[in-house]
């Protein structure tokens, strides 16, 4: 029998940061001179739903049974994401501006109300770029808008013992299989006309990451009987090896494989990691890239329209020296947004998480 006792699951670090650099690396051909990189690994954007509600059930699932307040709880998870979505909406804005100014075309009423907009974790109605972004200016907002529904939805439905939670998941399951069928694939919500879809993948992933929370605080120290445990690691292992082949290697959409991999693979792989100590993906480095993984997730796209906007500028480069230039845009990614976890993130993390003084303590001061 397996058991994992520690409230802090390391290997979840390692598996957010990888996410993260797939997400990067499928947005990034134009960096790396190539056609496509990982061209599903938009299915990582479901795992980091599936993230979310496990560690919201595991984190403030406890405290929000010891009373803690809707509005506690909304700046916690505010003071978590929302100051780098504000500084990254602005800078992506800022780039935006610069570059309609160097092509000199001019800021049309859309363009500047999508900002306010945007800022209100609203998605704009307005078609800033060609492809109807929800966020044009930080497209990979739109699942964090979805992620702030789910965790009013958490705070609503909570009480003891969660029940019904895989009720809202099989919702989200049969939700996310039907867009999957009509539109032949998974990867929707980032544009304002696909929002909904997004909606759909927010709501199977997170109430199912909440469902598998659940069944670790249910299993605690006893952890599984021994056949259970043999075969959700043989599954896990079979679902993480197609998964991965189908996210790297396999160019055309598979409706039956974009549903499958988001409702089976990503939380079997998931309840595996989480029931029983996966001691291998435990590590300093895999600390770190869960760190920095927020980050790389939100900024990545900021820092390839700088260098894809400064290749265009270049003489034609060979496949290798576009192949190094990609890489040196990755290795200088990586260092980014570990500095600005440290720097930035954490430090505003820390300073909107403040608690107000009580009016004694104001008295006595």
């Amino acid at each position: 029998m397996a058991s994992q006792t520690s409230s802090e699951i390391r290997a979840l670090n390692t598996i957010r940061g990888v996410a993260a650099l797939m997400v990067a690396l499928f947005h990034a051909p134009a960096a790396f001179g190539v056609a496509t990189i990982l061209p599903h690994a938009y299915v990582a954007v479901d795992l980091f739903f599936v993230l979310s509600g496990i560690v919201i059930s595991q984190a403030y699932g406890p405290r929000l049974d010891a009373g803690m307040s809707f509005g506690r709880f909304v700046q916690l998870r505010m003071a978590r994401l929302y100051p780098l979505i504000f500084l990254a909406t602005l800078a992506g804005f800022g780039l935006w501006g610069l570059r309609t100014q160097v092509n000199h075309a001019g800021l049309t009423e859309g363009a500047l109300l999508a900002v306010p907009v945007n800022l209100l974790l609203l998605p704009s109605p307005f078609q800033v770029k060609s492809h109807g972004e929800a966020f044009p200016y930080l497209v990979q907002a739109w699942s964090l808008t979805w992620e702030f529904v789910m965790y009013v939805g958490f705070y609503v439905w909570r009480r003891p013992g969660e029940r019904g939670v895989w009720g809202f998941a099989a919702m989200g399951a049969v939700a996310l299989l039907a867009q999957v069928a009509i539109h032949g694939r998974a990867d929707g919500g980032w544009t304002t006309q696909t929002f909904m879809i997004g909606g759909g993948r927010a709501l199977f992933g997170f109430w199912a990451g909440v469902a598998l929370g659940n069944c670790r605080r249910t299993v605690g120290g006893s952890g599984l009987p021994s056949c259970v445990d043999r075969a959700l690691m043989v599954g896990a292992g079979i679902a993480a090896a197609l998964l991965l082949y189908y996210v790297g290697f396999v160019r055309q959409d598979i409706w039956w494989a974009e549903a499958l991999g988001p409702i089976v693979a990503v939380p079997l792989i998931l309840a595996a990691l989480i029931l029983r100590p996966q001691r291998w993906l435990e590590s300093w480095l895999g600390d770190r890239l869960g760190e920095m993984s927020y980050s790389i997730y939100l900024l990545h796209g900021l820092t390839l329209d700088l260098l894809v906007g400064g290749l265009k500028r270049m003489p034609h480069l060979s496949p290798v020296a576009h192949f190094t230039v990609g890489l040196g845009w990755l290795a200088v990614l990586i260092l980014a947004s570990w500095c600005i976890w440290r720097w930035v993130e954490m430090p505003l993390r820390v300073y909107f998480s403040r608690t107000a003084p009580s009016p004694a303590q104001t008295a006595s001061v």
